[in-house]
């Protein structure tokens, strides 16, 4: 059984989309650069296992080389798949660049439970679709989280991943 890759997974739910890098920096609580290291069980919502609309969450473990250790990221994926399944779709030993909301905002909605360990650290979530910039590992260049929706202040989409790190790089951020 193959598994989805992790951006065909991605929530295509409306959002407001930001037009510039800077203003997606602007409404997340914190923008990373790092490797995917890992996918661990995470959390499902819904109405249970046996709903056919029930969605999972899974942590994408991102090494960035921060001091409070790896970020640990809230991702949906599509119930049904055993979590090494997932481990295998994943772009493990990917760069990423990450543009995150504390998870905690998103929680307080109905709905929601935890299947892993309890609070060992933050969980953070992409701020829109928008807020991941994945590098393509045989290409070299960029994959957006939504290529629907460019930023006005960034390189061109096929343009080389360390362009795109570059554009990142002179981003404000607090993260």
């Amino acid at each position: 059984m193959v598994a989805p890759s992790l951006l065909e997974t991605l929530p295509t739910g409306d959002y407001e989309p930001a037009a510039t890098l800077v203003e997606l920096a602007e409404r997340s609580d914190r923008v990373a650069k790092g490797t995917i290291v890992d996918v661990e069980e995470g959390w499902r919502f819904g109405d249970g296992p046996d709903d056919p609309d029930s969605k999972r969450m899974v942590e994408l473990i991102v090494e960035s080389g921060e001091l409070d250790g790896p970020l640990h990221v809230v991702w949906p994926y599509v119930h049904g798949y055993e979590i090494d399944v997932i481990r295998a779709s994943m772009p493990i030993g990917a760069p990423v660049v990450l543009y995150l909301s504390d998870f905690r905002e998103v929680a307080g909605e109905p709905g929601w439970y935890h299947l892993g360990p309890d609070d060992e650290h933050t969980h953070w979530a992409l701020t829109t679709p928008q807020g991941i910039i994945l590098a393509d590992s045989e290409a070299g260049v960029a994959v957006l989280g939504d290529p629907s929706a460019p930023f006005a202040d960034a390189p061109p989409l096929d343009a080389d991943f360390d362009l795109w790190l570059g554009a990142v790089s002179s981003v404000p951020s607090d993260g």
